[in-house]
């Protein structure tokens, strides 16, 4: 019974919740709130013991305003139960679909959910892909890592993956202008990038290469203004960017008319964290996000390694949800100076200036705190005198003792997941 009612509420949440009023749509959350943590407590171990160990029970959130009461997990403490730990009991003999963190800072985390579940989250995404223009008669190309075939168990999930989804995969991996005449072949309404992966194919591609598209959508990645800037100038169409995660899905998708990131909340309740309270619009803190529909390996409180900013509380297109101004980056993507500062890459990369004229891909790299070496795959050789402007720049914002070093060689590492990390720290 517990199922069929959380399936009937999967399926309200593909319904256009961002339109009903505050008292609504917070209704709606408290009660998928309320059967998330019992169901949590009661058929999973780790989070009995969290709340055990609090001395908290599910009788103790009854809306949103206790949800701060149970206590934020981290990465590091969901990998320490193990995965066995965190599945749902009633769960355990599920057909599961996998997928794994890119273990950047670390071992990679398993992410365990049904076929029912993966469904719902690639129909949310393709629900916020329907307010961009998609219908499920138009190919959506997908540019990520492949990690094998999955059949789906059933023939509804069948149809799911054949007709709505409508998608065509390219394997990130492969070469750029090997993607880009893959793209050509498929002729998408829609492709979805990686930004790293996108800024790569942007230069083996035109705008006359593809009539048919309509929008280029960034995610997976920190997206910055130069990479939005030259991929939408090479594909000639809108570039939008959303926030997801390989725990969550999709969080977040950019609004066409503000820029601001609506964030999905009749699947995601996120909160933003300031030193331990909650920022306010303007301010930049931790992500801590709840999983509202994720019932088989369920994710309370769950700390997602991303700063944000907070957007403002309305947005001109009416939305009457929460929302971010922009995702600014991993907590992992800090710099630590001789000086004990903790300086975010971002700080960095804000001093290329006229740089980007030549700048390509970029990697910035620290083995130790009083050393820092840029990593470039260059769109032209650089004179010797930008180069030295360059290296001035950063000094000035690293300071004086830090060893600054400029590598043209082009040798930027991928993640497993096949992303690039714009920071590679390893005194973080």
């Amino acid at each position: 019974m517990m199922r069929s009612v959380d399936r009937l509420h999967g399926l309200i949440a593909l319904l256009p919740l961002h339109l009903v009023g505050p008292r609504a749509r917070r209704s709606f959350q408290s009660l998928r709130l309320r059967r998330l943590v019992r169901h949590a407590y009661e058929t999973v171990p780790y989070y009995r013991s969290l709340f055990d160990e609090h001395g908290l029970s599910p009788a103790d959130i009854q809306g949103l305003e206790d949800l701060q009461c149970i206590p934020v997990s981290t990465k590091q403490d969901l990998q320490e139960a193990g995965v066995e730990a965190r599945i749902s009991l009633p769960y355990q003999g599920a057909k599961w679909f996998e997928r794994r963190t890119s273990g950047a800072t670390g071992e990679p985390m398993v992410i365990r959910c049904t076929w029912w579940e993966e469904s719902l989250v690639s129909c949310l995404r393709l629900k916020a892909f329907w307010r961009r223009g998609w219908r499920p008669w138009r190919k959506v190309a997908r540019v990520q890592l492949r990690v094998g075939e999955r059949r789906a168990p059933n023939w509804i999930a069948r149809l799911q993956q054949s007709v709505l989804r409508n998608e065509g995969f390219v394997d990130c991996l492969l070469p750029p202008a090997e993607i880009a005449d893959r793209l050509r072949r498929m002729q998408p309404y829609l492709i979805s990038f990686l930004p790293g992966t996108a800024l790569e194919v942007a230069e083996h591609v035109r705008p006359d290469d593809f009539p048919g598209l309509r929008l280029v959508h960034l995610g997976g990645e920190t997206v910055t203004p130069e990479v939005i800037e030259s991929v939408g100038r090479s594909f000639g169409v809108p570039v939008r960017q959303g926030y997801a995660s390989h725990e969550f899905g999709q969080i977040a998708e950019e609004c066409p008319r503000s820029g601001l990131l609506h964030v999905l909340e009749e699947s995601v309740l996120l909160e933003v964290l300031c030193d331990g309270r909650a920022a306010g619009p303007g301010e930049t803190g931790r992500a801590v996000g709840t999983a509202l529909h994720s019932l088989a390996m369920p994710f309370l409180r769950y700390r997602l390694g991303d700063l944000v900013c907070v957007g403002p509380p309305s947005c001109s297109c009416g939305w009457k949800g929460m929302s971010l101004v922009s995702v600014a980056g991993r907590e992992s993507d800090l710099l630590v100076l001789p000086d004990g500062r903790r300086l975010h890459v971002f700080a960095v990369v804000r001093v290329f200036g006229d740089a980007w004229d030549w700048i390509g891909r970029y990697q910035v790299v620290q083995e130790r705190n009083n050393a820092v070496r840029l990593c470039l795959r260059p769109r032209r050789p650089p004179s010797a005198e930008e180069q030295t402007g360059l290296k001035r720049r950063l000094q000035q914002v690293l300071g004086q003792g830090v060893d600054v070093e400029l590598d043209l060689s082009g040798d930027i590492r991928r993640e497993p997941s096949g992303k690039f990390r714009v920071c590679r720290s390893l005194v973080a």
